[in-house]
């Protein structure tokens, strides 16, 4: 038995040296965790190499659904573009480290009408909405597309579809002209930290405060619960995520860089990127 124990560590001392030396990968980042305090191997995430459409949901309600019920949609919706290999493949939002976000859902409420679309379109990594609005600008312009291309996203509104969204940002009753930029699927999906990339946008104002998301690596922890409202909503405001685009009705585009672990500077090569391109011609 001594003989056979002695044989099994050996065994097991072998593999763990052949698997080190061939850089197979350790766990991924955990979001919820204090990102500054977590060791990532950023080869952990290998971008899928083919290009997939991915379909946005507009029809989902979540009003009167339990808490277990709205967790088992999201790991429905997760499931369906799995091999993109974004969520860790033991996913559930309402297990640690991804419950920061869920947890305070309140099941058998209403939700603000909109707010769904955050839940049941999880790989729509980054959405825009008005300023100091929830609404994402997708929900009222909807005919738009979203195409994954080896590592990188680019969502494409045209036409109509671009005036439409134009029309949204530009007649926002408090802040004509900003936009806020929620990443809650970014981050559930382990990606922690984002900046938007200046250099690779156009129409969009250069901001000087340093804590803009276009001046520093971002990061920022949305979450789910009933708000002032008296229903569910999604929380919380942060001006340091908003951007001013310069004119109405001209080419525009938004590109963020995404990373698992903190990056040195804004200027480091990211995991992925999602550009939005909006074309009202």
């Amino acid at each position: 038995m001594k003989k056979f124990l002695i044989i099994l560590i050996l065994m097991a001392i072998i593999l763990y040296a052949c698997f080190k030396k061939l850089g197979i990968p350790g766990r991924a980042i955990n979001p919820g965790e204090e990102p500054d305090s977590v060791s990532v191997n950023v080869s952990e995430f290998i971008p899928y190499e083919e290009t997939v459409r991915i379909i946005p949901d507009f029809n989902t309600s979540l009003d009167g659904l339990t808490l277990e019920d709205i967790a088992n949609l999201r790991i429905q919706k997760v499931e369906q573009y799995k091999f993109l290999n974004f969520f860790p493949p033991d996913y559930h939002p309402l297990k640690h480290p991804h419950s920061s976000i869920y947890n305070r859902i309140t099941g058998g409420k209403a939700w603000i009408k909109s707010v769904p679309f955050y839940i049941v379109n999880p790989y729509i990594l980054i959405i825009l909405s008005r300023a100091n609005y929830v609404t994402p600008l997708n929900y009222y312009c909807s005919n738009f597309s979203i195409v994954y291309t080896y590592g990188k996203i680019v969502e494409t509104h045209r036409g109509a579809n671009a005036r439409c969204w134009f029309e949204k940002v530009f007649n926002s009753p408090d802040f004509p002209g900003r936009i806020r930029i929620w990443m809650v699927n970014a981050y559930d999906a382990g990606f922690h930290y984002i900046n938007l990339d200046f250099h690779e946008c156009v129409n969009v104002e250069k901001e000087s405060n340093p804590h803009n998301i276009m001046n520093t690596v971002y990061s920022n922890v949305s979450f789910y619960h009933v708000g002032r409202y008296g229903v569910n909503n999604i929380s919380a405001a942060d001006r340091n995520a908003w951007i001013k685009l310069c004119m109405k009705d001209m080419f525009t585009r938004i590109t963020l860089k995404l990373w698992r672990e903190k990056p040195a500077s804004i200027d480091a090569k990211p995991d992925i990127i999602y550009e939005i391109q909006v074309i009202p011609y």
